[in-house]
């Protein structure tokens, strides 16, 4: 599938979101499909040798989603003390229901800020700041960088 066929779905998406009124759960479903269009992507930009198919976590099972499981990491903390910092109850959500141990409206600031943490992963890896051997796997920890990387 080329660079054509994923700007049609795109824009089917950006249709579909025009037509229905948005309501959480259609721009949840209308999220989820920009995303698998973004990684599937970012897998045909990046070589073989980074094993990237896609996005997964928990643990991260290659060098692509270790890096973005990290940048969100990051991401969440800067979330939650920017919030906690103006007073305001990084627990409560929107997008995120509030559940118990889990800064919900941290999560929700950090999807406003994925796609440029996904750009920023891809363009540290295509400009050589980080190789494949900078990483180690291991079945019950998954995917994770190394010291020296």
């Amino acid at each position: 599938m080329g660079c054509h066929c994923e700007a049609v779905k795109m824009s089917q998406i950006l249709d579909t979101r025009k037509r229905q009124r948005p309501n959480k759960q259609t721009l949840l479903g209308l999220e989820g499909s920009g995303a698998r269009l973004v990684y599937q992507a970012i897998q045909k930009m990046l070589p073989e040798s980074w094993h990237f198919h896609g996005r997964n976590r928990r643990p991260p099972e290659d060098p692509v989603n270790a890096l973005l499981s990290l940048g969100a990491t990051c991401l969440y903390q800067l979330a939650i003390a920017a919030l906690s910092g103006r007073g305001l109850d990084c627990h409560a959500g929107f997008y995120h229901v509030p559940c118990s141990g889990r800064a919900s409206l941290a999560c929700d600031l950090v999807e406003v800020v994925r796609p440029v943490l996904e750009a920023f992963v891809v363009k540290q890896i295509m400009t050589g700041v980080f190789a494949p051997h900078d990483f180690s796997s291991s079945a019950t920890k998954g995917c994770r960088l190394t010291r020296k990387g």
